[in-house]
C-alpha cells in the first residue's frame, strides 16, 4: 500500500456519496478518535461483503504504522495534513479538508481528513478501482493502461493512469526494436492509437492534469503538435 496525494483534479470530486455509481462507488467509511483508538461506523450498503470489510481493516493498520502514524490520533492527523498543503481539496460544509488515497489491487480508497469535526474525524470512500480509473481516464479520451517504451533504456513498460510511475513488463523481447513492435501490438490489439500512447507516457511524467496528457496535443504519429501548428489549423 502507499498513502498519496491526488494525482487529478478530478479526483477532488469523488470525496462524496452523491458520486455516480457508474464510477464505481461502493459504500463510504467514518471514524472519528476516542481515547487513543478509532471508532468507525458504516454506511456501506446491508449485505456487503467481508472482502471489503477485511481490505479496510488493512487499511487502517497501514495508515497507523510506524512510517505514517496518519489515523493514529487526531494531532497526528493534523500534523501530517498540514505538510501537505496540496492535498486540500473542497468540501461541502465549507470548511478545511485534505484528501488523499490508497489504491489496493481490486479497490481505490479515498480519505477525507476534517479534525475539526467532532463527529467525523475522517472518511473513507471505497470504489472500485478497474471501474473507476476506466471512468476517468475515459473522460480524457485516454485508456485506464498501455504498453510504453522507457526512454533511453528501451525498456517494455505498462502505463497506468492516475499513477506517476511506470511498471516494467515481465514480457520483453530481446532488443529494444523488439520491445516497440510488442508494445504497439499490445496496444494496436485494443485499439489504442499512437497519440493516446504518448499522452499516457507524458501524463506519468508531467502530470496528468497538463496538456501533455491530452491526446489531442498529438498527431497521428504521437508527436507533439507545437502552438505555430495549432494556429496555422
Amino acid at each position: 500500500m502507499k498513502l498519496e496525494e491526488l494525482k487529478l483534479w478530478r479526483e477532488r470530486e469523488l470525496f462524496s456519496e452523491e458520486i455516480p455509481r457508474e464510477y464505481g462507488f461502493l459504500g463510504a467509511i467514518y471514524g472519528v478518535f476516542r481515547d487513543g483508538t478509532v471508532d468507525c461506523g458504516t454506511e456501506f450498503p446491508a449485505g456487503f461483503g467481508r472482502d471489503i470489510q477485511c481490505e479496510f481493516g488493512r487499511l487502517v493498520s497501514f495508515t497507523q504504522c510506524e512510517g505514517e502514524c496518519f489515523l493514529k490520533d487526531r494531532g497526528r492527523m493534523s500534523d501530517y495534513c498540514r505538510s501537505h498543503p496540496h492535498a486540500r481539496v473542497p468540501y461541502k460544509f465549507n470548511r478545511e479538508c485534505w484528501g488523499f488515497r490508497v489504491f489496493t489491487d481490486k479497490y481505490a480508497w479515498y480519505i477525507a481528513c476534517t479534525p475539526w469535526n467532532d463527529g467525523r474525524h475522517f472518511t473513507v470512500y471505497c470504489y472500485d478501482r478497474e471501474t473507476l480509473i476506466s471512468c476517468l481516464a475515459e473522460e480524457k479520451g485516454l485508456v485506464s493502461e498501455c504498453f510504453g517504451i522507457l526512454p533511453f533504456t528501451g525498456e517494455l513498460i505498462i502505463i497506468r493512469f492516475g499513477e506517476d510511475s511506470y511498471s516494467l513488463c515481465a514480457e520483453k523481447g530481446a532488443t529494444i526494436e523488439d520491445n516497440k513492435i510488442l508494445a504497439m501490438a499490445q496496444n494496436g490489439m485494443y485499439g489504442i492509437n499512437r497519440a493516446q500512447i504518448s499522452a499516457m507516457q507524458n501524463g506519468a511524467i508531467y502530470g496528468w492534469d497538463t496538456p501533455l496528457a491530452d491526446p489531442s496535443s498529438y498527431d497521428e504519429n504521437g508527436y507533439l503538435i507545437t502552438r505555430y501548428e495549432k494556429c496555422k489549423k
